[in-house]
């Protein structure tokens, strides 16, 4: 996946129709995404926290397969 720095705390991809957005904040690192150009609206979409940026990265993997 092309990930690219969008500023200190958010990278984003936009893939096959995904917008796809892993960001830090002060509960952990969080997912956005909207598959298709529908937002995915509930907790486990859209707070979905890691401790990991790698963690983030491959849940938003398995998600798009």
């Amino acid at each position: 996946m092309n990930w690219k720095k969008w500023d200190e705390n958010t990278w984003i991809n936009m893939s096959n129709g995904h917008l796809l957005i892993i960001y830090t904040d002060s509960q952990g690192i969080g997912v956005l995404y909207f598959l298709d150009g529908e937002r995915r609206i509930g907790n486990q979409a859209i707070t979905k926290c890691f401790k990991e940026r790698s963690e983030a990265v491959a849940f938003i993997e398995e998600l798009i397969k």
